[in-house]
């Protein structure tokens, strides 16, 4: 089974303003899930940091 974690992360306004229109740009129903496939699915240096976060969190 699936482990849920919570991860939070600060965030001015403006930054998460972006996060939310690149969001419901992208065809987004919710933030968390555009963070998840961006994390999943991306290979830019951010998300390549992003995805060993993700792969250490699930080792557990």
């Amino acid at each position: 089974m699936a482990k849920n974690h919570d991860i939070r992360i600060k965030v001015t306004s403006l930054q998460f303003e972006t996060i939310r229109s690149s969001a419901q740009t992208n065809g987004y129903k919710t933030i968390s899930s555009y963070i998840r496939q961006t994390i999943l699915n991306n290979e830019d240096e951010t998300d390549k940091t992003l995805k060993k976060i993700y792969k250490m969190l699930n080792q557990k």
